[in-house]
């Protein structure tokens, strides 16, 4: 079972560590990652969650996860990457686009640069059931057909068709 770091308000750690299903208290809060990955082609890997998800079931998204406890954001966006969609992120590939406060958490928004070869991708079978690279307009439109996961659509809006 994960653990969390607990932070307060202002997304410094309190030093309080929960487990990953344990609720949270008013003012208390969790860091989260989501990851873009663009390749040369301006397109990005969108990945369709497993029916069976708790959140956003049969949804396309992007990587995300938490961070586990001692671990910093950029570490949870390499580890997450390569725990849902096999890629090894370079350190060097990849930066912070931003924050954004939620009521339970804080999400770090980082982008990748890599290339992509879907057919060498080891997807995470029990969260994902397809994966795919989509332009910013595809996106997009995805988002108008309402099949995109909703924790993302702020983010794309604000980060990504900048």
């Amino acid at each position: 079972m994960e653990t969390w770091d607990i932070y307060d308000e202002n997304m410094n750690r309190t030093g309080k560590i929960i487990k990953n299903d344990e609720p949270l208290q008013n003012g208390e809060y969790h860091l989260s990652i989501h990851v873009w990955i663009e390749n040369s082609d301006k397109k990005y890997i969108i990945q369709k969650r497993s029916k069976t998800m708790r959140k956003f079931p049969n949804m396309w998204s992007i990587v995300t996860g938490g961070v586990i406890s001692g671990e910093e954001g950029i570490e949870a966006a390499i580890r997450e990457t390569k725990e849902e969609i096999g890629i090894e992120l370079d350190k060097k590939r990849i930066k912070k686009l931003g924050v954004i406060k939620r009521k339970y958490d804080f999400v770090e928004i980082w982008k990748a640069e890599e290339e992509i070869d879907l057919t060498k991708l080891t997807i995470q079978e029990n969260e994902l059931s397809e994966v795919k690279l989509s332009s910013k307009i595809e996106i997009k439109n995805m988002i108008q057909q309402g099949i995109v996961a909703e924790s993302i659509i702020d983010e794309f809006n604000n980060y990504i068709l900048r």
